[in-house]
C-alpha cells in the first residue's frame, strides 16, 4: 500500500473530525461554537477579524507554532494577533499506528471494488461484503480514537507570548475539544456562553480602556477589534460582546450614540408607573458603527437636550415640554438643580417628561430656580422671557424682592434679578411676574431661596467593611460607588477536620471573589466560617441621603 495514499487518508479523516463528530457520536454537539478550522502546518493566508483553529497533521516545534499564531502566510506580523489557536499532537510515536490503520481503510476500499470479480456467487459475495464492512467499521473506529487521543495540546496567544495547554480528548469534533479546553476555568482564554458588562469592563481595563469612567469615545467596531488584535484579551464571541454592551446601557454604565439618537437613561411619561431606580434605554441591537460613551458623557449629552424647557406646536396648540427628576416622590425640575448634581442624580432617580398646554403668551425661565445662601448674602439670577404667541408690545418685569435689570422690553428678553437673602434661616419663595396690556395671562416664575447659617462639614466615607461574600459580589457588580480597591480580604473555611484560610491585601475585589469561589469549589466547602473585606474608595465621598439610601439595601456593609 502506498504511503502517500495512507497520508492522504489520514488528512481526509482529520478534516472530517475538524468540525464533525465520529460516526457513533452526537453530530449536533460537534459543531464549532466560534472557530473556523484549517488543517495545515503553516501560517494562514487570511488576516481578518474572526477566530481560527489550525489543526496540524503532525507534531510542531514551538517556533512553528509561534509562526502560525503570530505571522502571516508570507511572513510579517499579523494585524489581528489574537485570532489563531493551534491544536496538535505532542508525540509522534503513534503516527505509524495511525498510518497503518489508514492503509487498512484504503485496502478495504479497494477490496470492496474487487469482490464482484473474486466471488461470483451472490450469497458468498454478500457474506464477504458484510465481513469487510464490519472490519472496516472497527478499523475506522480505532483510527478515530487514535486521532482524538493524539491531539492533546492546544496553543494560543497570551500577553504577546505563546502558551500551551493540555486538552482532554472525547468523542466529538477536534474544534469542540479545543474550544472546551480554552474556555475551561484553568485556561480562561475563551468566553463562549456568557459575558456580563462588568467582566467586559474588567477585561478592557487590562489594556488601559475604561468604558464607564474613561474620557474616550469608541466605536463598537474598535472595541471588537481590540479583542481580535490584543493577545492580553480572551477569545470572545462577537454576539457576547454586543449583549454585554447592551447590559452596560441597561445599568447606566455607558451610553450609545447612533447618529443623532442617544441611548442611555430611559425617559418616562406622565402617568407611567415609575421604578425606584431609573432604567436604561437599551437599543434593540448594537451596530458596529455605534459610539460607546462613558456614562458622564452620555449624561451631559442628554442634559443638552432636556435640561431646558421647549415649546412645540401640536394640532394648533402650544405645548411646553419639560423634564423633572422624581426625588422621593417629588418633582424636581432639571433647571432648578446644580448641573454637577444632575449628572450624578440621573443615575439615581427616574427622569420624567412633562407636557402642558401653554395659555400665556410668554415663557419665563429663571436660572437657577433654587438658591442656597447665608443670611443677608447677595445673589444674581438670570431671567429669560421668550415669546410663545405674538407679542407686539413691551412687557414689564416685577419682583417681590430686589430689583431686575432691565425691567422692561420686547421679548425675547434677557435680564438679571439681583437680590439679598433674608437675615434669618429658612426657605423662602419669591415671584417674578411678566405683565403687559396685551397678554392673555400674567406669566409668573418662582425662585426658592434657602437660607442656612455656617455650613456643617459633611461626613465623608473613605471605604466599607463587608462581612458577606454574596453582598460583596452584589456591591462590586453594582459599581454604584466605584472605583475602589480591596485593601484587605480574609476568609476562613471549615468543615470537620478540614480547614483553610486566605488573607490578601491590595488587589482587585473581583479577583478576590474569584479566588474565594475557586477555593470553595476545590475544597468542596461552601459555608464560610469567617469572612470580611475592607474596600477603599479612590476618593472620599459625602454620606448623603442618596448614599444612605443605597447602603440600606445591604445588611452587612458598614461605611468608614
Amino acid at each position: 500500500m502506498s504511503p502517500v495514499e495512507a497520508k492522504e487518508k489520514l488528512l481526509e479523516v482529520i478534516e472530517k473530525l475538524a468540525e464533525g463528530a465520529p460516526p457513533d457520536a452526537p453530530k449536533k454537539e460537534a459543531v464549532p461554537r466560534f472557530f473556523e478550522c484549517f488543517v495545515r502546518d503553516e501560517p494562514l493566508p487570511i488576516d481578518k477579524p474572526g477566530y481560527y483553529l489550525v489543526i496540524a497533521p503532525r507534531r510542531l516545534s514551538r517556533d512553528e507554532v509561534r509562526r502560525i499564531i503570530f505571522e502571516g502566510e508570507r511572513g510579517g506580523d499579523r494585524v489581528f494577533r489574537n485570532t489563531v489557536a493551534v491544536l496538535y499532537p505532542s508525540d509522534e510515536r503513534k503516527l505509524a499506528r495511525r498510518l497503518e490503520l489508514c492503509s487498512r481503510l484504503v485496502a478495504c476500499s479497494k477490496v470492496s471494488e474487487e469482490l464482484k470479480e473474486i466471488y461470483l456467487d451472490e450469497d458468498a459475495r454478500e457474506l464477504q461484503s458484510k465481513k469487510l464492512r464490519e472490519y472496516e467499521r472497527r478499523t475506522e473506529s480505532q483510527l478515530y480514537n487514535e486521532i482524538l487521543s493524539a491531539y492533546d495540546t492546544v496553543a494560543f496567544p497570551r500577553d504577546n507570548d505563546l502558551y500551551e495547554s493540555p486538552v482532554s480528548p472525547r468523542r466529538t469534533s477536534l474544534a469542540r475539544i479545543a474550544e472546551e479546553a480554552l474556555a475551561s476555568y484553568e485556561v480562561g482564554k475563551a468566553r463562549i456562553d456568557r459575558l456580563d458588562f462588568d467582566e467586559l469592563k474588567h477585561m478592557l481595563e487590562r489594556i488601559g480602556v475604561n468604558l464607564p469612567e474613561g474620557g474616550r469615545e469608541l466605536t463598537v467596531r474598535e472595541i471588537i477589534e481590540y479583542f481580535y488584535s490584543n493577545p492580553r484579551l480572551p477569545f470572545v464571541k462577537r454576539d457576547l460582546l454586543l449583549l454585554a454592551l447592551q447590559e452596560g446601557v441597561s445599568n447606566l454604565s455607558i451610553g450609545i450614540q447612533r447618529g443623532s439618537e442617544l441611548f442611555w437613561v430611559r425617559t418616562y411619561r406622565q402617568g407611567e408607573e415609575l421604578p425606584i431606580r431609573p432604567e436604561g434605554r437599551v437599543p434593540q441591537n448594537i451596530l458596529e458603527t455605534d459610539i460607546v460613551l462613558p456614562w458622564r458623557v452620555a449624561a451631559a449629552r442628554l442634559l443638552e437636550r432636556v435640561s431646558k424647557p421647549k415649546v412645540v406646536e401640536e394640532q394648533g396648540r402650544k405645548i411646553l415640554v419639560s423634564h423633572v427628576l422624581i426625588v422621593d416622590k417629588q418633582e424636581v425640575s432639571l433647571s432648578e438643580m446644580d448641573p454637577k448634581e444632575v449628572v450624578e442624580k440621573l443615575r439615581l432617580y427616574p427622569l420624567m417628561e412633562k407636557r402642558e398646554e401653554l395659555k400665556q403668551d410668554v415663557l419665563v425661565d429663571l436660572v437657577p430656580k433654587v438658591l442656597t445662601l447665608a443670611p443677608s448674602e447677595s445673589a444674581e439670577v438670570k431671567v429669560s422671557v421668550e415669546p410663545v404667541g405674538a407679542v407686539k408690545s413691551p412687557v414689564k418685569l416685577k419682583v417681590d424682592v430686589g430689583r431686575v435689570e432691565p425691567d422692561s422690553g420686547l421679548p425675547p428678553l434677557k435680564a438679571v434679578w439681583r437680590l439679598s437673602a433674608p437675615g434669618e434661616e429658612g426657605s423662602f419663595t419669591f415671584r417674578l411676574a411678566v405683565e403687559a396690556p396685551g397678554l392673555k395671562r400674567q406669566a409668573v416664575s418662582e425662585l426658592v431661596v434657602k437660607v442656612q447659617a455656617a455650613a456643617v462639614a459633611p461626613q465623608l466615607i473613605r471605604g466599607f467593611i463587608i462581612k458577606d461574600l454574596e453582598e460583596l459580589e452584589r456591591f462590586t457588580s453594582s459599581r454604584w460607588f466605584a472605583p475602589f480597591q480591596l485593601e484587605e480580604g480574609f476568609v476562613r473555611l471549615e468543615r470537620g477536620e478540614a480547614q483553610a484560610s486566605l488573607n490578601v491585601r491590595s488587589c482587585d475585589p473581583q479577583a478576590f471573589i474569584e479566588v474565594v469561589r475557586a477555593l470553595m469549589s476545590a475544597l468542596g466547602i461552601y459555608a464560610l466560617k469567617e469572612f470580611h473585606a475592607s474596600l477603599t474608595l479612590s476618593k472620599p465621598i459625602e454620606l448623603s441621603e442618596e448614599v444612605k439610601k443605597e447602603l440600606s439595601r445591604y445588611r452587612s456593609i458598614k461605611p468608614w
